[in-house]
This record gives structure tokens, sequence and C-alpha cells, in this order.
């Protein structure tokens, strides 16, 4: 249903914005629901939004239509360490290689980057650790990734069309 209504969007001349939530998954079948269905579980869980659009990239019917993929974040970008924690000595990272077999990220000159999980108490989905792992596996696709932070000069040019 999702990925339909994502085609008919893009169809349409639209760009979906997509964020995470709680959610029903539906009920669990196991052995003992199925010798009594009153005892059927239903599962939920929270996905966020990284991870389901990592999960919508990768769909087979909507991938190919895929122009760019951009994840927003609370900071400029993707950094070699923390900016929060270490304001005076880290560096922005302006473009990190995929190896689209393994998955393995290349900075180039600068080294490792930093990948913490999310310092918001708000945010129990992983921070820039989850969001970097889903953008890897969406470049893996060969779908080109951007990392940028919400609202700002980088995110409006992100947006734009080719």
């Amino acid at each position: 249903m999702l990925v339909g209504a994502i085609m008919q969007s893009l169809q349409s001349g639209i760009i979906p914005v997509i964020h995470g939530d709680a959610g029903l998954y539906g009920f669990l079948d196991d052995e003992e629901t199925s010798l009594n269905p009153c005892k059927s579980k239903m599962s939920a869980g929270i996905l966020g939004g990284d991870r389901l659009v990592e999960i919508i990239a990768s769909h087979e019917d909507i991938c190919a239509h895929i122009e760019k993929v951009v994840f927003l974040t609370d900071v400029e970008g993707v950094y070699t360490k923390d900016p929060k924690v270490h304001a005076s000595d880290a560096v922005l990272v302006r473009k990190i290689l995929v190896d689209p077999l393994t998955g393995k990220i290349n900075a180039g000159d600068h080294g490792d980057v930093s990948a913490s999980g999310s310092t918001h108490d708000h945010d129990v989905t992983g921070g820039l650790e989850t969001k970097l792992g889903a953008a890897v596996n969406v470049a893996k696709l060969g779908i080109p990734v951007m990392i940028t932070k919400c609202c700002s000069m980088s995110a409006e040019q992100a947006m734009k069309c080719n």
C-alpha cells in the first residue's frame, strides 16, 4: 500500500516526504496462536524514518524511479567527530564513497567518520549511526545519497530536482 502511494505521488510529480513512527505490524503467527486463535498477539514497534527510506528504496517496484535520497539531520552532515562534543576539531566530510559490494565507506583524507547514536532523549531509533547505515545500504543500490541539515541551504539545494 505504501509503495503504491509513493508511486502515485512520483507519477504526479510530487516528492514524497517520509518519516518514521510507531506502527502495528499485524499478528504474530506461531504454534501457540495457530492452535488457539484467541491467544494471537499483535506485533508493534517503532520504525525510524531512515530505516523506512532504506526499505522503500530497496523495493523492486520503486528503486528504478529514485534519482536520489536525502536524509535530513540536525547537523550539517557527517563529521569526523561528533560536532556537538568536539566542536573545535570536528570536520565536515563533504563526500563519502561507498563500496557497492561490501558497503565499506571511504571518507578519503578524512579517515574515519563519527556515527554515534542520538543525543536526543526523544530519538529512539539510533541517531546518525542508523542514518549512516541506511544511507550506505541505499548507496549500495547505486542511488546517490545526501545527508544534510534540515532547513539549511544545503537541504534546499538537495531537494531540487536535477
